[in-house]
């Protein structure tokens, strides 16, 4: 259709979109459909629902987004039945190819083929693309439960090692009173000071000490390594659902971007005589399923990867918070959050090389919204032109 230009054809950018729509909602159905379906996926539903305490939450979040996703694609699928499926069944438009002034043989069969074969390609397509908005969000949220049984397990953990200093500090100011009792019976009765303490009372004390530390020590170093080993498992699937989903990540990013892009250029078009056409009903449904489509998607693909990424640094950060707390040595929480800081947690794309956090989402959104803005300026200066 974009030889024909025969209705529903509106500009050339729109229509290469639209054309271009096939790819990505194929490959969403297609992904989704092998990652449901792998190993990983396996992993990362068991690991959550440990314990059974989030099976409630994934039971009310499927309700009540299953309902909505379905509202959502039954509005989005008549959207673009209406606005590519109905113009050709109807004969809107006058005759196939007269807006551009093409003739070419078949032009007229072809138009009717492709608005009755349209009647059968979008309802599945479109729900396609619709569906995987929400497998983004299902799959963050199954990555924000891993990541708070994460949270629960290193309070428990830290909870044991502060009992252990605790009852470690209270040991020592018990040792010590009595230390300073013996001593303060001794002095009244001797005033020799090397009669006050016997040697083998001394051994004892240092004994129990090396006892003592030798006990934190294996105490640390076995919390230290659970610490290391959820926050690694953790990232571990978190890898492997972005390898597996991530590169669709930036294929539908892309083509929604094209669409914001697209339809507020298209509107400048219309605003400075470039489209000498009249806007049709048809034409402003097609860019209702572009613009809002396009700006769905950036909004749920950008969120899901932020807040998975923003909550897992946000654990890390708690974790030296527990470590303050349960009163553990400086030099220590300095040899674990070194430990946790040698990489960067949370979502990522492109092999590993770019982490989806909000300062790259905010800076995203900033740079689209002054391209947008700059051509929402440009369409108020040619409506204010002509209007004169």
């Amino acid at each position: 259709n974009l030889v024909y230009k025969s209705v529903p054809y509106h500009v050339i950018s729109t229509d290469m979109l639209s054309a271009y729509v096939h790819l990505p909602a194929w490959q969403s159905w297609f992904i989704w459909r092998r990652f449901v379906s792998s190993r990983e996926c396996d992993e990362l539903l068991t690991r959550v629902r440990v314990g059974g305490s989030a099976d409630k939450i994934i039971a009310k979040a499927c309700n009540v987004t299953g309902w909505f996703l379905l509202g959502l694609q039954v509005t989005m699928v008549l959207d673009v039945l209406c606005g590519f499926s109905l113009p050709g069944a109807l004969g809107r438009g006058g005759v196939p190819g007269a807006d551009s002034g093409n003739a070419y043989i078949g032009v007229r069969q072809f138009t009717h083929l492709h608005s009755q074969a349209m009647w059968l390609v979008v309802p599945p397509m479109i729900s396609a693309m619709f569906a995987s908005y929400a497998m983004f969000a299902f799959i963050a949220m199954l990555h924000l439960l891993d990541i708070l049984n994460v949270k629960q397990s290193l309070s428990e953990c830290l909870g044991i090692l502060g009992n252990f200093y605790e009852s470690a500090s209270a040991s020592d100011g018990v040792a010590a009173s009595a230390t300073m009792q013996t001593f303060c019976q001794s002095s009244g009765e001797a005033s020799d000071i090397e009669s006050t303490f016997d040697d083998s009372t001394i051994i004892d004390d240092m004994q129990a000490q090396l006892r003592q530390s030798a006990m934190e020590e294996k105490l640390f170093k076995t919390v230290c390594e659970l610490f290391v080993s959820l926050f690694k498992g953790a990232q571990h699937r978190i890898d492997s659902t972005c390898k597996a989903v991530g590169g669709l990540w930036v294929h539908l990013v892309f083509f929604s971007t094209c669409q914001v892009l697209a339809v507020s250029n298209s509107f400048g078009g219309h605003a400075d005589g470039t489209v000498t056409l009249q806007y049709t009903w048809w034409w402003r449904c097609q860019d209702i399923f572009h613009l809002g489509g396009g700006i769905m998607l950036l909004a749920a693909a950008m969120g899901v990867f932020c807040a998975v990424t923003s909550y897992f640094q946000l654990v890390r950060t708690h974790t030296w918070r527990l470590l303050m707390e349960a009163g553990c040595p400086l030099t220590r929480q300095v040899s674990v959050m070194g430990l946790l800081t040698a990489r960067p947690f949370g979502m990522h794309v492109l092999f590993g090389t770019v982490y989806i956090d909000v300062p790259k989402a905010a800076g995203f959104f900033f740079v689209i919204s002054m391209v947008v803005l700059n051509n929402c300026m440009g369409l108020f200066n040619s409506l204010d032109r002509n209007g004169r």
